[in-house]
């Protein structure tokens, strides 16, 4: 996993690990929350508690498969002023 914020234009490597249990249970990094993916015009993905805080951004309509996103912007959720993150994710 590589992100970056806002104010900076190189992406930082993480060692991060996300596995989704099911249809609304993830682990990041062995702690468990929840999560939402909306399919509708655009897939919209929302991850709770993460480093990041809870963050929601709009993923490729192919994420479900692929797995993959590559500089999407995500979000801080419930936050005044919130940053935005750039993610890029990859399926092992």
């Amino acid at each position: 996993m590589e992100y970056r914020d806002a104010t900076s234009s190189v992406p930082l490597n993480r060692n991060d690990t996300l596995t989704f249990i099911d249809a609304t249970n993830y682990k990041y990094n062995n702690m468990s929350d929840t999560y939402y993916l909306n399919s509708n015009d655009y897939t919209h993905l929302t991850l709770n508690k993460t480093p990041f805080g809870d963050i929601s951004g709009t993923v490729p309509g192919n994420f479900t498969e692929s797995g993959e996103i590559i500089a999407v912007p995500f979000s801080q959720v419930h936050a005044s002023g919130s940053l935005t993150y750039y993610l890029w994710m990859k399926k092992i």
